[in-house]
């Protein structure tokens, strides 16, 4: 979707925040309204159970569906994106 420099991606999904990143997958995969906000229903949901703070998920979550760390707000970006596009990025950076 957007230039990325390569690995990026990969260094921005930590040991810290990869296990809210496989929850923020699975609240999304639950979601039937795929709109800003209820994906920032979910996010918020996932951020207040691990205790983190929007940036230190939102920047890695950013680099798996962008490419890159910096987009405007996310939950409408991330509707724009459509799921398919978080998918194939979790897909990619989350497997085991």
């Amino acid at each position: 979707m957007f230039y990325a420099e390569p690995g990026a991606a990969r260094d921005a999904v930590t040991a810290e925040v990869r296990p809210a990143l496989v929850e923020v997958a699975a609240a999304f995969s639950a979601l039937a309204d795929w709109r800003a906000e209820a994906i920032m229903g979910a996010i918020q949901g996932v951020i207040d159970k691990y205790k983190l703070k929007l940036p230190k998920l939102a920047m890695p979550l950013r680099m798996i569906v962008f490419g890159r760390s910096q987009t405007p707000n996310l939950g409408p970006v991330l509707a724009l994106a459509e799921k398919n596009a978080c998918w194939s990025g979790f897909r990619k950076h989350l497997a085991a």
